[in-house]
């Protein structure tokens, strides 16, 4: 259920993945957090290598929802719908 296209995009291109947050601070600005860039590993060709890049930067994602749940809306299903099978 996650969107491979960032993976397969920087494989193809050899462009990095920069992941950032945007959080409220308690004063009501806002604090932009960039972390380091994810390099592309492999070929867009390669099913394995786009799966691996993709758990990198879902991983980034996943840490900070963890770290603020309270800071996160989603507004679509991301997490209802099941991968198709021998996707694990």
């Amino acid at each position: 259920s996650t969107p491979a296209g960032p993976a397969w995009l920087s494989l193809a291109t050899g462009a990095p993945i920069v992941f950032g947050t945007c959080l409220r601070a308690p004063d009501g600005r806002y604090q932009a957090r960039l972390f380091p860039p994810l390099l592309p590993e492999g070929d867009a060709g390669d099913a394995g290598a786009v799966r691996a890049l993709t758990a990198r930067h879902t991983e980034l994602l996943e840490r900070e929802v963890r770290q603020r749940p309270e800071s996160w809306f989603w507004l679509h299903k991301r997490w209802k719908t099941a991968p198709p099978q021998g996707e694990a």
